[in-house]
């Protein structure tokens, strides 16, 4: 499943300005895959649940407008790495990735909606050839139906036209996808590579995904979906068989909708934590007293209070795990460090 999602519309080859694999296009790619049932997030956050305690591979926070266009975004880890400057002109979103470090624009993406404000076309510009020079990379065209979307086609410049890969949805009598087809043209012919087949619980809630192989018939990986009482998703894991056959989670994503995420980052404040990972007490030194939340992977507020310049926070009693600090000082300076609980 991860193949799918990631493999066919990402430029981190390309565009590989830091640990991040997320850009709009890609979430996008996320969403119809598991066909717009998630809740109304504004991070998602990727872990690595194969070690213990679970390691975050990347976090991408954004804002978007009640047009839903991008207005602002950005992607971290211990640091932030990688900026989205957005804006929106004659009714077209522009998403500019910039490299947080060295302040480069690495990648454009270009969102064009419909009348009724769903995204019909996505355009990557990026430096495919090496040589600094954006250019138009792949195109994802979204086409819908009564019941939302009905087919996709992807495109890459020099590769074939609009549709070289095309994603086409089966939906059964109640309107819920029974089936995704995944088919790659080549040298005008079209070859059937992936079938996504859709698994729903009894009270009508996406349970699973299976991705299907189509020239071996074989069941690649799975993705489990965790979903609220709305029926929305906030989680899902992928797996694939691991050397005795059985099935095994190796990749996590958590959607969340955290309000921190300011439209104006304020500078930043210097934070160091030690120990990291931490058991009972956090020491914390900072550039000024202020105040401080620490909230886990899914952006919840577990723990806040006041803090001076050099303090200590007592987290024995959170569960083990991953969290982020995030302080704000007496002078506004924001500052954020990401810690583990053991």
């Amino acid at each position: 499943m991860k193949r799918l999602i990631l493999g066919i519309l990402i430029l981190a080859s390309t565009a590989s300005y830091g640990q991040g694999d997320f850009s709009p296009a890609v979430l996008r790619n996320i969403e119809f895959i598991f066909d717009d049932k998630f809740i109304d997030y504004t991070r998602i956050t990727n872990i690595d649940p194969t070690v213990s305690p679970m390691d975050t591979f990347g976090v991408v926070d954004f804002q978007k407008d009640a047009m839903n266009n991008y207005l602002n975004g950005r992607e971290w880890a211990d640091t932030i790495y990688g900026l989205w400057n957005c804006q929106t002109v004659n009714g077209v979103n522009e998403v500019r990735i910039v490299d947080a470090m060295f302040g480069d624009t690495v990648q454009v993406e270009y969102i064009y909606k419909d009348a009724q404000n769903r995204d019909t076309l996505i355009q990557v510009y990026a430096d495919t050839s090496g040589n600094g020079t954006l250019s138009l990379a792949q195109e994802l065209a979204l086409h819908y139906g009564s019941n939302g979307l009905d087919s996709a086609f992807a495109g890459v410049p020099g590769q074939g036209p609009l549709g070289n890969v095309a994603y086409y949805f089966y939906r059964n009598s109640g309107g819920n996808l029974d089936s995704l087809f995944v088919a790659v043209s080549f040298m005008g012919t079209i070859f059937p590579v992936q079938t996504v087949r859709y698994y729903y619980s009894g009270n009508g809630n996406l349970d699973s995904l299976n991705l299907y192989n189509n020239l071996s018939g074989e069941v690649e990986e799975q993705a489990r979906v965790v979903s609220n009482s709305n029926g929305e998703i906030s989680e899902f894991s992928f797996y694939e068989k691991d050397m005795n056959d059985e099935w095994a989670v190796y990749d996590t994503y958590i959607l969340s909708n955290p309000n921190f995420f300011s439209l104006v980052e304020a500078p930043t404040a210097k934070v160091q934590v030690f120990p990291n990972p931490s058991t009972r007490m956090l020491n914390v030194e900072t550039t000024g007293k202020g105040s401080f939340e620490i909230m886990n992977m899914n952006g919840q507020v577990v723990l806040s209070g006041s803090l001076n310049q050099k303090d200590q926070i007592e987290v024995e009693a959170l569960t083990n795990g991953v969290y982020m600090l995030r302080l704000k000082t007496d002078k506004g300076l924001i500052g954020e460090k990401r810690f583990v609980k053991k």
